[in-house]
């Protein structure tokens, strides 16, 4: 991955270098490096949607640790940036599961709601 990123001066592709190999990490649960690659990609200018995804990984990769304090936060920023209806739903899902374990009934509905709009959109 160093090779890749040294022979390329463009920082927004090193930025989606280091965010598909977190993806990739991941994907094959090796998540203190999905963790690594991912945290580094924030660093790195993005275009489009690409901030968002980076931050729904995290998201998830947190809830998976049972982080669910950063799950939060990762989840709530990539809402904030430009996403397809896709990454939303997720975010959602996993907002929905975070407020499921805070005992958190209302929000929890709220999120469901959001999750619902998002689902919508995509069929």
């Amino acid at each position: 991955m160093d090779l890749v990123l040294k022979q390329n001066n463009d920082s927004i592709l090193q930025g989606v270098a280091l965010q598909e190999t977190g993806i990739y990490f991941y994907w094959t649960n090796q998540l203190d490096s999905a963790q690594y690659y991912l945290r580094k990609s924030l660093k790195y200018p993005f275009r489009n949607n690409n901030y968002a995804i980076r931050c729904f990984i995290l998201s998830d990769l947190f809830f998976d640790l049972e982080q669910f304090d950063s799950s939060f936060i990762y989840a709530t920023k990539a809402l904030r940036y430009p996403a397809n209806s896709f990454t939303n739903r997720e975010c959602y899902r996993i907002l929905t599961n975070i407020a499921y374990t805070r005992k958190d009934l209302k929000q929890m509905g709220n999120n469901m709601t959001h999750y619902q709009d998002c689902t919508n959109d995509v069929q």
